[in-house]
């Protein structure tokens, strides 16, 4: 105790003193000249003066990336920690011990995800992964206070949702190599038995069924759409011959659907019974009438009146209680997802109804945040609009763009039962785009690219082709390509092969053998950080290259004009979007963007989905953007042609292109190319 003031009156005397002999520099000096005994052949040795100077480094630690040596302090601060919680003569509780390394590994993390070294980023995360792993092996052993376990298990589990996400990152990752479905399975199953092993750490912490939904929605995901898809399309058939098959397949996917709604609706009943009990006093609750104080209420069952919740203790933590009821709705929108997708109408009703009454009460809907106010809102109304509801369906809807007036989901769905005002916006939000990339970003090749036929990619790279030898675009020293909602690396990797292709085709110093005197500086920028990981990894095979070398020298998480107004201007030879207006609508701010950073003769190639019905000059009212029922903005020729005329650009190519399929359709679009000529 006496240490913990002490080091108390450090930290706070550390937060004013920046001098060389303020007592924070003074106790850390005393500690590092105490370290410097401690034997090299056994790491953690001294646990509690590494715990010490770890508390003294972090009250020094700036915000992530704000300096320059931030990263080696973090690590170092990381390392510390880690040291004195593996050494189990140190006199914390296993609880304790945890939730240190689960700090540490935290900070490991924040030095990742500011780290622009793909290998450091990868070193980082496999020292998380192993602190994590220790954390989740550390037991509760005999004798401890009775409270103990019970903090234990929350430190278990808060151990098990830094490990879920990161396994569950490594799952997305492997996606886009060349391992496939095998590696990304393989993730898959570590962590759904990490679910096993953490349940019975943690049986009442909805985290781990929450983490079980998640996983088990991918691991099934693939396997199932085959079979789910014949189903559809086979009921109407009558083929004694495919009968078993049809059978297996309905069972394959009604199974795994199943085991999805299980999971989140297992998670929905623990966090009802913890938002609950943390809440109500025993009297409001009705535990006295039960010695062993088991919380008796049903999920399900209606909330108790308003006047139970009036009374509340004046020393409840209001931020814990909030987080508590905002993670109960959440869970709540799962599994009521997870039960349409099951077919289970009544659960969904159940699930809908009961969310609907939490956010509509006058006392709890305080504690529950917009987000997931609205969240709850939008589930309500896709339930009404799946079953032509729209009426009701629209209430919904517009109900979640009064709590957030840009909710793109909210948006989107209104524009898709033929809202006009849903359908004039010109503007989706970037969290709306960004989680929806970030949701996609695990099997996005993989469907766009076998399930959808998506091209959008290689028509962007053949424009970009058919230009190459229209003077200014690229000059023999450097061609600076910019690649805006870059995603997984698509368009990059072919945009690099036909640049580096196309320098040693024409550098007539070049001998054969040799590489050209030709670079390429290719910087991506994209709204999913999941999008991005994916892209900072995508290297470029092949025998014609020596070994393998990354496609991009840069990938930033960004919106693009925003990004665009970073680059200093005229410095590009080439812009590329692909597939990304679609998510944008008005390109006015984009195009002048594009105009300043090109270089004279540059140029700006993407692709665009045309209206489904042909327009007059300025398509819908006097814009040409238009928010289709598929959630997706179309563009006119003409109001593509006067954005960019507007701006200084030249309209070199209009081509009409076949995009992608959607269901059984070919979704019409064109590629479009522009110019800076002066």
């Amino acid at each position: 105790m006496i240490f913990l003031a002490v080091l108390t009156f450090l930290l706070v005397r550390g937060n004013v003193a920046s001098t060389d002999d303020d007592p924070v520099t003074s106790a850390i000096s005393k500690l590092r000249s105490i370290l410097k005994d401690a034997p090299a052949d056994i790491p953690f040795a001294f646990p509690k003066t590494k715990y010490r100077l770890a508390l003294l480094l972090e009250s020094r630690l700036a915000n992530p990336g704000e300096t320059a040596d931030w990263s080696t302090a973090a690590q170092e601060i990381s390392f510390l920690f880690e040291a004195s919680a593996l050494n189990e003569t140190h006199s914390f509780p296993p609880s304790g011990r945890v939730s240190v390394l689960v700090k540490a590994a935290s900070l490991i993390l924040d030095v990742a995800s500011v780290s622009t070294d793909i290998d450091k980023v990868f070193d980082a995360r496999a020292s998380a992964e192993g602190m994590l792993r220790g954390a989740i092996d550390i037991r509760d052993p005999d004798g401890l206070e009775e409270a103990e376990p019970m903090a234990l298990q929350y430190a278990h589990a808060s151990a098990f949702e830094m490990l879920a996400k990161i396994l569950l990152g490594k799952a997305s990752d492997s996606s886009s190599k060349d391992a496939g479905d095998n590696e990304r399975h393989r993730y898959l199953e570590e962590a759904l038995e990490l679910c096993n092993v953490c349940h019975e750490l943690s049986p009442k912490e909805p985290v781990v069924d929450e983490f079980r939904g998640a996983i088990l929605r991918q691991l099934y995901g693939k396997r199932s759409k085959s079979g789910y898809t014949f189903v559809k399309s086979a009921i109407s058939i009558e083929n004694a011959n495919s009968g078993v098959q049809e059978n297996q397949s309905r069972l394959s996917f009604l199974t795994a659907s199943l085991d999805v709604h299980k999971a989140y609706d297992a998670a929905a009943k623990k966090s009802h019974e913890a938002a609950i009990v943390a809440t109500l006093t025993p009297e409001a609750l009705g535990m006295s009438r039960y010695p062993c104080g088991t919380l008796r209420f049903k999920y399900g069952k209606q909330l108790p009146p308003t006047s139970q919740l009036t009374s509340l203790d004046a020393n409840l933590d209001m931020d814990f209680v909030s987080q508590l009821w905002t993670r109960l709705v959440r869970h709540i929108v799962l599994a009521a997802a997870a039960a349409r997708e099951a077919g289970l109408r009544e659960e969904e009703d159940n699930h809908i109804s009961y969310g609907v009454a939490i956010i509509s009460h006058l006392v709890i809907s305080e504690f529950v945040s917009s987000e997931q106010h609205g969240e709850m809102l939008i589930s309500a109304g896709i339930r009404h609009k799946v079953r032509g509801e729209g009426k009701e369906a629209s209430r919904f809807f517009k109900g979640a763009l009064d709590i957030e007036p840009e909710d793109g989901h909210a948006i989107v769905q209104l524009a898709s039962l033929g809202d006009k005002d849903a359908a004039s916006v010109s503007t989706l939000s970037e969290s709306y785009v960004a989680g929806l990339f970030d949701g996609y970003s695990g099997h996005f090749e993989n469907e766009m690219i076998k399930d959808l036929s998506y091209r959008g990619h290689a028509i962007v790279a053949e424009a970009i082709s058919r230009q190459l030898n229209v003077s200014g675009v690229t000059d023999m020293g450097n061609a600076y390509v910019l690649d805006i909602g870059c995603g997984t690396g698509l368009l990059g990797t072919l945009l690099r092969e036909l640049l580096e292709t196309h320098a040693q085709e024409n550098d007539s110093t070049c001998k054969s053998g040799e590489a050209a005197s030709f670079g390429v500086l290719m910087h991506g920028v994209d709204l999913s950080h999941r999008m991005v990981d994916a892209s900072k990894r995508r290297k470029l095979k092949g025998s014609h290259y020596q070994s393998d070398k990354y496609v991009y020298n840069t990938v930033k998480v960004m919106e693009g004009t925003q990004f665009l107004k970073s680059v200093d201007s005229g410095v590009a030879n080439i812009i590329v979007a692909s597939d990304v207006f679609i998510y944008m609508g008005a390109l006015e701010e984009f195009f002048q963007e594009c105009f300043r950073v090109l270089k004279l003769g540059g140029i700006v190639s993407f692709t665009v989905e045309a209206p489904k019905v042909s327009k007059t000059r300025g398509g819908n009212g006097d814009r040409g953007i238009l928010l289709n029922k598929n959630g997706r903005f179309s563009h006119s020729r003409y109001y593509l042609e006067d954005a960019a005329e507007k701006v200084g650009l030249e309209f070199l190519e209009w081509k009409p292109e076949f995009l992608r399929k959607q269901g059984s359709e070919d979704v019409e679009g064109a590629v479009v190319t522009l110019q800076r000529l002066r």
